[in-house]
Formats: structure tokens, sequence, C-alpha cells
């Protein structure tokens, strides 16, 4: 947790954050939210992804499609809208396939709020 008369960040439990923050339901909230994205996340690699005809693993999520492509050194993701031609490819390459899904996973939590996507859905 953040708080204004510490310049970094403070690792505490519930309870104490809910008395540094004045507001235990905001701590509760915010430990629950923390929870679920981790789950979410750990569910994100076993989640129906498909194999596309180029040979790239995609997976839709709402109103836009995101997956990875192998390259001849690695791994890299990208974001697109459903019906559009040119995907987003992320800058960096990864190592293996599931650190390339698990950035991509990251990179949509934190941007794709913004435009209604979310990493919730179902298990293969």
């Amino acid at each position: 947790m953040g708080h204004k008369i510490f310049p970094e960040l403070l690792q505490a439990g519930c309870i104490c954050a809910g008395h540094m923050m004045g507001d235990m339901d905001a701590a509760k909230d915010a430990e629950k939210e923390a929870r679920n994205r981790a789950a979410r996340r750990r569910m994100f690699l076993d989640r129906d992804w498909r194999v596309s005809y180029r040979g790239n693993v995609w997976l839709p999520m709402g109103d836009y499609v995101v997956g990875v492509r192998e390259l001849d050194h690695g791994y890299r993701g990208f974001i697109k809208r459903k019906f559009e031609d040119k995907p987003v490819f992320g800058k960096k390459v990864y190592r293996t396939m599931d650190e390339a899904k698990l950035a991509l996973f990251d990179a949509v939590q934190k941007f794709g709020e913004r435009d209604g996507l979310e990493v919730k859905g179902r298990r293969s």
C-alpha cells in the first residue's frame, strides 16, 4: 500500500492497512481485488487459447483479440480490435510463451480498463 507520508510502498496486512488508511472497508476491498487479480493471472495460462493459420496463439477478449507470436529468438505479445487488420505488438521479446502470455495479461490489466477490456473468463 502507499501512504502520503512514506515515499516507498509499504507491505501491510489488511487490518494494519485499514488502520493506516483510516478506512477498513477500502482496505478489505483492495485486498479482495489483489487476491482476485492474482487468481485470474494464474488461470490466464489455462484459458482456451486458439492457434491461427499462421501459428500464433490467440484469445478473444470482448471487442479485442490478444495473442502471442513466436519469433526466431523468443515470443512477443500483441493486441488488436476485432475486425481490424493490424495488431499492436509489444516491444519486449520473452524467452517462453508463458512469460509472453503473463506479460500480456499485465498489459491488458493496466491499459485495458480504460476501454472496458477485462481478463475474466473460462478455463479450457
